[in-house]
């Protein structure tokens, strides 16, 4: 195994450990789950806007994989289990499951949308 495959095996390994928690708003329909995104940002001005205008918030779309990932960020489940119930869920079309479920949920923290608690 080289140094990369060390340093991947590694950051998967801690992500398993972590839990994933919502933290935006989000609505299920028959498409599937759709995320709010406040149109003027989630801090303190963008919060004093948003209350000012209301303003229609924008809208992210996911797709039958994303909103099943987004489904399991309770609170409750580690990135593992999420994982396990990935695959079990849509099987190879997810393949490989560690590594595509962390860059997803990568892209959720990075936007906000879920932050990450430790397994202590």
């Amino acid at each position: 195994m080289n140094g990369v495959e060390l340093a991947e095996n590694s950051k998967t390994a801690t992500w398993a450990r972590m839990i994933p928690v919502r933290a935006s708003e989000w609505r299920e329909g028959e498409g599937g789950v759709t995320l709010l995104v406040p149109r003027f940002g989630r801090g303190r001005f963008g919060t004093f806007l948003e209350e000012k205008f209301r303003p229609r918030p924008y809208r992210v779309q996911l797709d039958a994989v994303g909103s099943f990932i987004w489904k399991q960020c309770d609170g409750k489940s580690r990135v593992e289990e999420i994982g396990q119930a990935l695959h079990g869920e849509f099987g190879e079309r997810v393949e490989p499951v560690e590594g595509r479920l962390v860059k997803f949920l990568q892209k959720l923290v990075r936007g906000k949308f879920v932050r990450l608690d430790s397994n202590s």
